[in-house]
């Protein structure tokens, strides 16, 4: 950060206290067995490399604009989203990932932080995002292949209503845990139709939302529509 930038702040505790909470909140959704060893490595620069922000597992570039948000002078007007989103990225792990689910998946934390920690929402809720409401009847038609980035969010944001944030912690906790059988839940076949596999488990109110998932094609490893199903099967599963 430029010297100039800071050289007014007469406490900084205020700010940092601020973007500890920032990464708990990531944390949390995380589900990470043990505490990271140091917090995210922010840098604001004149052009960042690639995009208008990115990350790594070292370091988050941000846009030199971004640098008052960061120092918490105006977070009425600052842009949550960016710095949710790119933090996001570091603790998004391989059971998240894939060609056209990355920049997906991470905005999970986007919603997560933006909602409890900035906006003191619930478990069901997405504050801070779309208005806090779901349509589920206006997002039926929805199929992966088709959709855009956003739509594509809308997707798994139909899950947060449907079984809440806790639940989603417990998918994530449960890719840590000694039991965790990779093959079964990596294994296509098997996730091909998820919910004849799980509709016992709730009657047809849970398949509405979950219909928009393409079930008649057959998944590719990392393609969008399987790891849906896949974060839609075990929620159900963990649920029972």
């Amino acid at each position: 950060m430029q010297s100039s930038a800071i050289r007014d702040e007469v406490d900084p505790a205020p700010i940092l206290a601020y973007w500890g909470g920032f990464f708990d909140s990531h944390f949390a959704l995380s589900q990470e067995p043990a505490p990271r060893r140091r917090a995210s490595h922010m840098l604001f620069d004149v052009q960042v490399g690639w995009g208008y922000a990115n990350a790594s597992s070292d370091r988050i570039d941000f846009p030199l604009i971004s640098q008052v948000w960061a120092l918490c002078r105006d977070l009425a007007n600052e842009d949550s989203w960016l710095f949710a989103h790119e933090l996001g990225h570091q603790f998004q792990t391989s059971n998240w990932t894939g060609p056209d689910i990355t920049e997906v998946t991470v905005n999970l934390f986007s919603m997560y932080t933006l909602n409890g920690y900035r906006n003191g929402g619930g478990d069901h809720e997405t504050r801070g995002h779309k208005d806090n409401v779901i349509d589920h009847a206006a997002l039926a038609a929805l199929r992966w292949p088709s959709a855009y980035l956003f739509e594509r969010l809308e997707m798994y944001r139909q899950l947060v209503f449907e079984f809440g944030w806790s639940r989603y912690k417990q998918v994530f906790a449960s890719y840590y845990s000694a039991d965790f059988d990779a093959a079964r839940w990596r294994e296509p076949r098997r996730l091909r139709y998820p919910l004849l596999e799980v509709s016992p488990a709730r009657p047809q109110p849970l398949l509405r939302p979950l219909a928009i998932s393409p079930l008649g094609q057959r998944p590719r490893p990392h393609q969008g529509p399987r790891l849906h199903a896949l974060a839609a099967a075990r929620l159900v599963a963990l649920r029972q």
